[in-house]
């Protein structure tokens, strides 16, 4: 996000403000930031100049190193190792997602609760701050 626009500051759990500079061109959800500041809501559309954003109060899906003991991948039904690159959906289930098995991506959705396997671009997050 363009710091000369504005800034996102965390107010509380899963809560954030959106504070922006008085000349800075900065719409959320289509309108102006009326005195420069903006509580944000989740799925709000953060547009500067013609960059956009989407907030967003979930955590963000990455894929990290899996941290745990051995699980079975519901796609492909192999063991997921501990440091294998994978995503956790929102379900809880994890997956492999490397560049040669990506079990999280090869669907549409989560084979268990049909939830979006898309990995988000960069949504702002207050976790991201």
């Amino acid at each position: 996000m363009d710091e000369a626009a504005g800034s996102p500051v965390g107010i509380g759990a899963g809560e954030a403000a959106l504070v922006t500079r008085p000349a800075a061109r900065v719409r959320v959800n289509g309108r102006d930031v009326p005195g420069g500041l903006r509580v944000m809501r989740d799925r709000d559309e953060i547009r500067i100049g013609r960059e956009r954003f989407f907030f967003s109060t979930r955590d963000p899906l990455v894929v990290e190193p899996y941290p745990e003991e051995p699980v079975t991948c519901p796609r492909c039904t192999t063991k997921l190792l501990a440091g294998t690159p994978a995503v956790r959906c929102r379900c809880g289930a994890w997956f492999h997602q490397a560049a040669d098995l990506e079990c999280f991506t090869y669907g549409d959705t989560c084979p268990l609760c049909l939830a979006s396997t898309v990995l988000e671009e960069e949504p702002w997050h207050p976790a991201l701050l």
